[in-house]
């Protein structure tokens, strides 16, 4: 095997073992080194350092891509490299050694970006609209409505909700039921909330598919075979299709992933459930999750507010017999003592809300308002 062919090798074994994670991670990873690959031709893989490095860098910083992409497209490089230092060895002279003895892109400074910094769920309202906007009425109709709604029940990922089998529902002895999912290298048996199984069983009767098999996929195409599960790609399509049809111009499947985490958190469900129902390897990690989706409270403003009142007082004896002028911008038109002038205090909102923003985003009451 030439040094090309055994470096070509490396991309394919690297590829497959992030593929039996991520589907998408694999072609997303794929298309990252495939770009920097026709960046520095012709030099070959075994060719590049450094400096190769950062001129691709520098020239995905000319492209104007968004900070997040461009960290993606070198990290996923960078994984490249670390596998080929780490994982794929070969043999030698007797002695084993690895393809690469360094990674030309662990010098290369990435973008410092907010993680989950432009997630955003849905409102209460734009998810009951997305729902009552299916017709369930039809085979396709009815699958999606069973898919949206188990994820956003569940919290369950695109990949995770897609890839669910028959045989991972099943009934306990109580008569409550539970699902297996597979997902990031993990896998676990969760509660099945019923309306969630009604959905689907309401679907496959629909679609004829009452003796599905344990190894048949609950979620399939139209006339597809049950050993077929719907792609990644299918499902962001179905997600964003009726997203546009409920008047929501943005999101995605993973969308329904972090609405299910605002609906659990105005449900009052603690750190701890939400981490666990998102099967997070950390506290931290679900409390910037839930720190993106809340944004930022503001609950002491009035207690600030009552500490800085003093002041007022101790002036109210100055300004009692003095008239506002146009230029006393704290007394401008609608502004109350304390706040700058011009602003309406909360517009109508909540106290400790943005202007017009009601507590929670609306967060309250059920999903779906009976519908299920």
């Amino acid at each position: 095997m030439t040094i090309d062919e055994r470096w070509n090798d490396a991309i394919q074994v690297w590829l497959a073992s992030k593929a039996r994670r991520s589907e998408h991670t694999a072609r997303a990873y794929q298309y990252a080194l495939t770009k920097f690959r026709s960046f520095v031709e012709p030099k070959l893989l075994h060719e590049i350092g450094g400096a190769e490095a950062q001129a691709w860098a520098n020239h995905l910083h000319g492209l104007e891509l968004a900070d997040s992409t461009l960290n993606a497209r070198l990290a996923a490089c960078s994984s490249f490299w670390s596998f080929c230092i780490r994982r794929y060895t070969f043999v030698e002279n007797g002695r084993e050694r690895p393809l690469a003895i360094f990674n030309p892109f662990d010098q290369v400074d990435r973008q410092r970006v907010e993680m989950y910094g432009q997630s955003r769920p849905l409102s209460l309202e734009q998810a009951r609209a997305l729902l009552a906007g299916i017709d369930r009425g039809t085979v396709i109709g009815a699958r999606d409505y069973a898919l949206i709604y188990f994820m956003l029940m569940t919290g369950r990922r695109n990949s995770e909700a897609r890839r669910l089998r028959w045989g991972d529902v099943l009934c306990r002895a109580d008569g409550t039921w539970r699902y297996h999912w597979r997902g990031k290298g993990k896998a676990r048996w969760d509660d099945l909330p019923l309306p969630v199984l009604e959905v689907i069983r309401l679907y496959l009767w629909r679609a004829g598919r009452q003796g599905l098999g344990a190894v048949d996929f609950v979620f399939c195409a139209e006339k597809g075979p049950g050993s077929q599960a719907l792609s990644d790609r299918h499902v962001n399509r179905i997600v964003q299709g009726h997203l546009r049809r409920a008047g929501v111009d943005w999101g995605s499947a993973h969308t329904l992933r972090h609405t299910a985490v605002a609906l659990a958190d105005a449900a009052g469900d603690d750190v701890q459930r939400i981490s666990s129902m998102l099967a997070h390897s950390t506290l931290a990690v679900t409390q910037v999750y839930l720190s993106a989706t809340r944004g930022h409270r503001d609950e002491s403003w009035q207690r600030r507010a009552e500490m800085l009142s003093s002041s007022h007082s101790n002036t109210k004896r100055h300004t009692e017999n003095s008239k506002p002028t146009k230029e006393d911008s704290c007394f401008a038109a609608g502004s109350k003592p304390g706040l700058p002038g011009g602003e309406v205090e909360n517009a109508g909102g909540k106290p400790g809300l943005p202007g017009g923003e009601v507590e929670n985003a609306g967060w309250a009451g059920g999903l779906d308002g009976g519908d299920v």
